[in-house]
């Protein structure tokens, strides 16, 4: 079954352009958040297996924050795809 991804970008134009990309990679794109509100509705909802928060900063300018966070990891925008989201959840 194809992981189910939820995805979170102040970016209108970036949220459809990765959802197609992820698509086209074998995910299932089930939904697209532009906040952290909706993001959190959406994520109650629609039960997703990952959500993914992408940024075009590099993993290293936010080091002690995901250091902290309960994520599983970090990627950034230009790593995006669904290998890397594969690797950091541990998935097959």
């Amino acid at each position: 079954m194809p992981l189910r991804c939820l995805i979170v970008d102040d970016n209108a134009p970036f949220l459809n352009a990765g959802a197609s990309f992820l698509q086209r990679e074998g995910l299932t794109v089930v939904g697209l958040a532009s906040s952290i509100a909706d993001a959190l509705g959406q994520a109650r909802e629609l039960r997703p297996d990952v959500i993914l928060v992408i940024s075009t900063h590099e993993e290293a300018d936010f080091a002690e924050l995901i250091d902290e966070a309960p994520a599983a990891g970090f990627m950034s925008k230009s790593q995006m795809s669904a290998s890397t989201i594969r690797q950091l959840i541990g998935a097959p």
